[in-house]
């Protein structure tokens, strides 16, 4: 009877540890659902990050092409004005150029003038030396 006895105690030992082995199961079986729910979760925010990301990354790409173009229409822009500076820079050598020859004209014409009033002075001199000349012949000569 030692072996029924202990075979009894042995069944009954066994069939505890299946209603473990069950009662484990069962929770192991939610642990799976609510993983599993977890996952459907965790896969739809990882789309909708995904979805986001793309979306950033195409906004920037905008981005990053408006600045691209906007900096080859700068490009263009300081090119023309290298080219008005470098017109406007021949335009000021001419016209120093044309301001130094008109200062050449403008002395040699002062020069002329000082000569012609220098013999108008000259004139002057000579017809009050002779009117002088004149005046005291006059005064001593007998009437």
């Amino acid at each position: 009877m030692t072996e029924k006895g202990n075979f009894e105690e042995r069944l009954t030992a066994l069939e505890d540890e299946v209603g473990d082995l069950e009662h484990r199961l069962q929770r192991s079986e939610k642990d799976a659902a609510a993983a599993r729910i977890l996952a459907g979760g965790a896969d739809r925010d990882t789309s909708e990050l995904r979805i986001e990301l793309r979306e950033s990354r195409e906004q920037n790409m905008r981005v990053h092409n408006a600045t691209r173009s906007d900096i080859a229409d700068l490009r263009g822009d300081i090119i023309e004005i290298r080219g008005n500076i470098t017109g406007i820079r021949g335009e000021i050598g001419q016209l120093n150029n044309r301001v130094d020859t008109l200062t050449l004209e403008m002395r040699s014409k002062f020069d002329m003038l000082a000569a012609g009033q220098q013999q108008i002075a000259n004139l002057i001199t000579l017809a009050s030396t002779a009117k002088a000349a004149n005046s005291s012949l006059a005064a001593a000569a007998p009437c």
